[in-house]
């Protein structure tokens, strides 16, 4: 999957932090931004196989709150009444600045000798394309709660490629 990027999404790719890793940096436990997720609606977590991850807009932010609470000594209250009188630029600034240096560029493609999840030559053929078989004769073409299923599962091979 892709690793840390450089704060904002660019179109070279995804800015992405691990939730261990941004909680080890912002040096408050995991469990604290859980509870800043499910408190301010603009956090959202991704999920990559069993690891939360944040979006670099997400771990600045995060970074920004954190520091309120617990560099400042502002309570939760006060901070959502900072971010609602519009005080979150200046939350995610602080951020900024916490986390200068903490992410990197986002990788898009394997480093060398690194193997890729799927090959690429898994490759799904269309239907009607089927190869033929041993005996000559094409394979049957797929039902179509077959078809829905290899659908979905290609969408979700797109998704994870695009989340490296």
């Amino acid at each position: 999957m892709g690793k840390a990027g450089a704060g904002e999404e660019t179109g070279s790719g995804r800015a992405i932090i691990t939730a261990g890793r941004l909680a080890t940096l912002l040096g408050v436990p995991v469990s604290i931004l859980a509870y800043l997720e499910a408190r301010v609606p603009e956090i959202r977590a991704l999920v990559e196989g069993r690891e939360r991850v944040y979006r670099a807009k997400d771990a600045v932010l995060l970074a920004g709150l954190s520091e309120l609470l617990y560099g400042e000594g502002l309570s939760f209250r006060e901070v959502v009444e900072l971010m609602r009188s519009g005080g979150r630029q200046k939350i995610v600034e602080r951020g900024r600045r916490r986390l200068a240096g903490a992410l990197g560029p986002a990788r898009s493609t394997p480093r060398a000798g690194e193997r890729r999840a799927i090959p690429p030559d898994a490759m799904v053929r269309p239907k009607g394309l089927q190869p033929v078989n041993g005996t000559g004769h094409r394979t049957p073409a797929l039902s179509r709660e077959a078809a829905s299923v290899l659908s979905e599962l290609m969408e979700c091979v797109r998704l994870l490629e695009a989340a490296r």
